[in-house]
């Protein structure tokens, strides 16, 4: 299941998407939206490509949209860029 938001960043008109994520998913990027993720908090998640080993998912940093999110202890909350 997840949760949006949608919010902007003060002053600059840059438009964001706080995404909450409860359970495992395979991530999907919709036209408007950049491809790329900031975690905003989140513990024990891991990103999945099709043929790789899973990836841990670290506070305060960008990933890649891709593949699959796995499950960890709590909600995975993520910002992502409109265009």
């Amino acid at each position: 299941m997840t949760k949006d938001v949608l919010t902007e960043q003060h002053g600059t008109g840059i438009r964001y998407l706080i995404r909450t994520f409860t359970d495992s998913v395979p991530l999907e990027i919709v036209d408007g939206m950049k491809k790329t993720m900031h975690i905003l908090s989140g513990n024990g998640w891991h990103m999945r490509e099709r043929g790789y080993m899973p990836i841990e998912l670290e506070l305060g940093k960008e990933y890649q949209m891709k593949g699959n999110l796995e499950r960890g202890v709590d909600e995975l909350v993520v910002r992502i860029q409109l265009t």
